[in-house]
């Protein structure tokens, strides 16, 4: 029987089926197999709290996953096994699925998005590249998921753990990362981070900050317009008793955008003064190189842009469907990311 014979912090020496003697690589994978599988290909099935889970190593040297029937592929790569294999460790040595269960309902999300996950070391970033892999460093632990769909998109709010750093007598934790990964009618899929502060806040409310509401703020965002031709809106959450504020104070009024990928158009009640009309026509170049453009007189301050609309016009790109400005006023500007400098890109 194949077995762990002595192990060091790089290094493990392991007697194989054979009576073969090796030096290999102490990784999560090669621990998880001589540790639990006797040296073999991983093969585990387990029923818990009324699941069913399977995984499964495949002769190429990927892995199926499978939940409750529903299975995911992680594709062949040496990070994407101890990705896995440190979720699987956590419950073979714990007795919790629940990181096994992250990992998977995180790697199917994206396959949801058209986005394949690829495990890579820990000190590349989380990144998308050429529009079809995402990018996971080994150390991060997906702690939880949560998906909103719409008719035309669907939002993904990611939870991801770190290592706690070294600091005086002991470890001491590391924010968690709190990241958005969506596709929407473009078919291509993006990521942006938001603050860890709303690691147990809702999709809908981390779209809100990347859009510039914070939290106590009442607003609207009109993504569009769904087949019966009704509002596809983000809104602030409807605030408790408690948040309503004392008798008498004056009510902000709600905060009304429209939102077209990255570009914001946020409605305002009057031109500052020192804006000079710049053009007949918006222009706004987008994170592809097409341009999101609408007929409407532009003005400028410059540090933003205002466009005056009159009766209504339509905000127009390549890769997302029309949208419809109202008559009105707008600023114009972007999304803002967790760790910009600048609140707001334009």
């Amino acid at each position: 029987m194949a077995r762990i014979l002595e192990s060091n912090k790089d290094s493990m020496l392991v007697l194989r089926d054979d009576g073969q003697a090796d030096l290999i690589p102490k990784t999560p994978l090669n621990v998880l197999r001589f540790q639990h599988f006797d040296g073999r290909p991983i093969d585990y099935q387990l029923q818990k709290g009324g699941h069913d889970i399977k995984v499964t190593e495949m002769k190429d040297g990927s892995f199926t996953l499978s939940y409750d029937g529903k299975v995911v592929r992680l594709l062949e790569g040496s990070a994407n096994g101890d990705i896995l294999a440190t979720a699987l460790l956590a419950e073979k040595e714990g007795g919790s699925p629940a990181q096994y269960i992250s990992l998977w309902e995180f790697v199917h999300y994206l396959d949801s998005v058209g986005l394949t996950f690829v495990g890579v070391p820990s000190w590349y970033v989380l990144s998308i590249v050429d529009r079809v892999s995402l990018q996971f460093p080994m150390g991060n632990e997906v702690s939880s998921v949560a998906v909103v769909e719409r008719e035309n998109e669907i939002v993904g709010k990611v939870v991801l753990k770190r290592p706690g750093a070294a600091s005086g007598d002991g470890e001491s934790p590391v924010e968690p990362r709190v990241v958005l990964i969506g596709r929407d009618d473009s078919k291509d899929a993006w990521f942006h981070y938001v603050p860890p502060e709303y690691v147990d806040r809702s999709v809908e409310e981390c779209e809100l900050w990347l859009a510039g509401v914070d939290l106590g703020e009442d607003a609207l965002i009109i993504k569009g317009l769904d087949r019966k031709r009704n509002p596809i809106t983000v809104s602030s959450p409807p605030k408790l008793p408690a948040e309503e504020g004392t008798p008498g104070e004056a009510k902000r009024a709600r905060r009304v955008m429209y939102m077209q990928g990255d570009v914001i158009l946020e409605k305002v009640e009057a031109i500052p003064p020192g804006c000079s009309k710049e053009s007949g026509a918006l222009k706004v170049e987008g994170k592809t190189g097409n341009n999101h453009t609408m007929r409407a007189k532009v003005y400028s301050d410059y540090s933003r842009r205002y466009v005056v609309v009159k009766g209504e016009a339509t905000l127009t790109h390549p890769q997302h469907p029309p949208l419809l400005i109202p008559g009105g006023i707008y600023a114009v500007r972007g999304i803002r990311e967790h760790g910009s400098s600048q609140p707001y890109s334009d």
